[in-house]
């Protein structure tokens, strides 16, 4: 392949079908060959979700509903089931607008909700909600099923500041805390709980895509280096850790 063999086709909007958002993070079941999807929005339906068949037909839309809007950047699927997050970073232009601030703020006084869904549900109406304490999630790495319960492993985020990341505030980012989580949701009790992973400053998350939705027992994600990120303003990523979930262990 040479620069230029690939050229831009157009727009898909699977025949005009898709009329919201799209996620940077699609899920594709490697035994189905489907395509999950969704899309956040700052008027409601504030989540939207979508179901893409093999065969690139997109069925029709399931609003999630929530209760403000927010931005939901990931979330993830297993056999039977989508995640989503509803995380307290809310859309508020108004205080962007008037104390200057990112157009996403964070409430630390907000839970973190995870709402879990049978994959072809028609609407919301089966979604199962769990709290958490709180926190942000950009990305997932993957989630499958145990028994009765859900699980997800991803990278949580405590007290995230987007006025810091974004160069606003000239502060070094010491607290900046991304960590690798498994989280637990029970179907039968409607108990969640996490644990945390690993102690790095780790984001990124990468699995084998041919277990997406399923069990596996490694993943990579890339971390950072103590010495040269105190030097930063901005979370930079030097290094790839890979992690073994069976035995909770590091390589780097």
């Amino acid at each position: 392949m040479e620069d230029g063999d690939l050229q831009t086709i157009g727009l898909l909007d699977y025949d005009k079908r898709l009329k919201h958002s799209f996620t940077a993070h699609p899920k594709v079941d490697p035994f189905t060959g489907e395509m999950f999807t969704f899309g956040y929005a700052h008027e409601p339906p504030y989540i939207t979700y979508r179901v893409i068949s093999k065969d690139g037909f997109m069925h029709d839309p399931v609003p999630i509903t929530i209760s403000d809007p927010i931005m939901m950047h990931d979330f993830a699927i297993t056999e039977n089931y989508a995640i989503f997050m509803d995380l307290p970073l809310y859309f508020r232009p108004k205080e962007m607008v008037k104390e200057k601030k990112f157009i996403f703020t964070f409430d630390s006084t907000k839970k973190a909700r995870f709402g879990v869904l049978p994959r072809y549900a028609k609407n919301d109406s089966l979604i199962r909600w769990f709290e958490l304490p709180n926190c942000f999630i950009f990305h997932n790495a993957n989630a499958w099923e145990e028994e009765d319960e859900v699980v997800l492993i991803t990278c949580r985020l405590q007290n995230p500041d987007l006025d810091m990341v974004n160069g606003i505030v000239k502060e070094e980012l010491e607290n900046f805390s991304n960590e690798l989580f498994e989280m637990r949701f029970n179907m039968k009790t409607g108990s969640a709980s996490q644990k945390k992973l690993s102690a790095s400053a780790v984001d990124f998350p990468r699995v084998n895509e041919s277990y997406t939705g399923r069990y596996l027992c490694s993943l990579g994600v890339e971390g950072t280096d103590d010495k040269r990120q105190k030097s930063e303003t901005k979370p930079m990523f030097f290094a790839l850790n890979l992690f073994s979930l069976h035995f909770v262990s590091v390589v780097q």
